[in-house]
């Protein structure tokens, strides 16, 4: 991992530390508006979001290793 992903991912973990129960799009809001330097836009984000909450699929999901932020489950639904 490049020191620039490892700084959008970091960002991107600490919102989701500060805020667990935010909706994805809200938090890809505010953190593209606090550092636009990072991201291509706020859809860019909330990829990054989507991805850490185990919402991008099954399979991507398994592929997961930090489980921490995982809120969507075949087991929840």
């Amino acid at each position: 991992m490049t020191p620039y992903q490892a700084l959008r991912t970091k960002t991107v973990l600490g919102l989701l530390d500060k805020f667990p129960n935010t909706p994805s799009r809200t938090l890809a809001r505010i953190c593209y508006r606090d550092n636009p330097e990072l991201y291509k836009d706020e859809d860019d984000v909330r990829l990054i979001i989507r991805r850490y909450r185990g919402a991008n699929g099954e399979k991507n999901r398994k592929k997961l290793k930090n489980k921490k932020y995982v809120r969507y489950t075949k087991q929840s639904i």
